[in-house]
């Protein structure tokens, strides 16, 4: 979540006008749970006795002409003047001031420079080096509104070359899918895991199709218990509830073998690159793992899958300062530098992707698709199970979308998820 807090002196005209005005702008965008947005005064100037004045009147008149408002997250009727904290500057992101000298101010409150990272002007933004306007003094609110209305576009733009959103992702599903599944779509700014919350919602009866994409996750899981990396504003950790109640509890393999591949082509339509498989739930690109995947089944006695949960964690950029020590030489990104949607057009791919397969898993075009990105056929691997390790040769997949392997005493063994991993050689 990246927070904002916008500041002028008295914290009743110019501020609290930039915070609504924002808000609205990422209301509009659908945007609202990947923000915090606050405003403050360098002064105590509308602020007796402990509580703050409220927004001008003057002030509120200008929102009003512009629809600002007339929603809950942009009522500014119980908004109240409150003076700017030392601690502030570490809770907050941006703490972005109105003219010179409130940028003065804020250095000489919080004891921090503008050259530090976190201080700046308004216009700024939007590649000016003036003050806004300050109805205080012209009584121009109609100026004042247009100067903040232009640094705060440019101050979202700056923020949201790729922010994940629903409203985002959705404006790159297809119409069929999207009419079918769109209204299951719901985007979280953190949760523990993606996984874990859609298990849940499959045992309250959620329909078919619920996806939930989170932007971080603070307790993301892989196979067999290994914690799944999933740092804040890089990549898509994404969960989909399915109930394939014409699978049999042995064709859950299939549920992962059409996302290894919709990871693919989704991948590969975004960047270019071209994307290959680890059998059985790994995705590489140039040598890297940019992609895992965890299929969880709830079976449900003689009657098959009685519901199975579809995550996918994607690693479309590198995290500021790199991956983690213990996984820097096998993780990679998707892609090298910040695309424009980026991260939404890759989530919506692999949405329509994956969804083709599903809606036609009695067929097996998917699985001759996994066979050709396999980086694992032909090559020698070791075969790593519970009573040990064993050299192999891996020579298909075949139509169940287990791996046939040949060990060295000429023995062959179909292999099936979850009884083993691959570790080339």
């Amino acid at each position: 979540m990246i927070k904002i807090l916008f500041i002028c002196h008295g914290n009743i005209c110019r501020s609290p006008m930039a915070e609504f005005i924002f808000k609205d702008m990422i209301e509009k965008k659908g945007l609202t749970d990947l923000f915090e947005v606050a405003s403050a005064a360098t002064s105590t100037e509308e602020i007796w006795g402990g509580r703050g004045n409220p927004v001008y009147p003057p002030a509120k008149e200008e929102l009003a002409k512009h629809g600002i408002g007339q929603t809950a997250y942009t009522d500014f009727s119980g908004k109240r003047a409150r003076q700017l904290r030392k601690s502030d500057y570490a809770y907050y992101d941006y703490l972005i001031g109105m003219d010179s000298m409130n940028i003065r101010n804020m250095e000489n409150m919080t004891g921090h420079r503008r050259d530090e990272g976190k201080i700046f002007k308004m216009l700024e933004f939007a590649g000016i080096n003036r003050d806004v306007s300050d109805p205080w003094y012209s009584g121009d609110f109609r100026q004042a509104y247009e100067d903040i209305e232009l640094g705060c576009g440019k101050l979202l733009e700056k923020l949201s070359p790729d922010l994940l959103s629903e409203q985002g992702i959705k404006k790159y599903i297809s119409g069929e899918i999207l009419e079918k599944y769109g209204g299951l779509l719901s985007v979280l700014s953190e949760t523990e895991s993606t996984n874990t919350l859609v298990k849940k919602m499959g045992a309250e009866d959620a329909p078919e199709g619920s996806i939930v994409i989170a932007d971080h996750q603070t307790g993301g899981r892989g196979r067999m218990g290994r914690q799944f990396f999933s740092p804040e504003g890089t990549g898509i950790y994404m969960s989909i509830l399915l109930r394939p109640v014409d699978l049999k509890p042995a064709d859950a393999l299939r549920i992962t073998t059409m996302a290894a591949v919709a990871g693919c082509e989704a991948a590969e339509q975004v960047s270019g690159k071209k994307a290959v498989i680890k059998w059985v739930n790994d995705i590489f690109i140039d040598g890297k793992k940019t992609m895992g995947i965890l299929t969880e089944s709830v079976f449900g006695g003689n009657e098959g899958i009685r519901y199975a949960v579809l995550g996918i964690g994607i690693n479309v950029y590198a995290p500021d300062g790199g991956f983690p020590a213990e996984i820097e030489n096998i993780a990679g990104a998707i892609l090298d530098k910040k695309l424009k949607d980026g991260r939404n057009r890759i989530a919506a791919a692999f949405i329509n992707s994956f969804f083709g397969y599903y809606g036609k898993r009695n067929e097996t075009e998917y699985v001759q698709k996994y066979r050709e990105r396999s980086m694992v056929i032909g090559k020698n691997i070791r075969v790593i199970a519970s009573d040990g390790e064993k050299n192999a040769k891996a020579l298909d997949v075949d139509e169940e979308c287990r791996l046939l392997v040949e060990y060295e005493d000429g023995s062959t063994e179909k292999l099936s998820f979850g009884e083993i991993s691959i570790r080339l050689t």
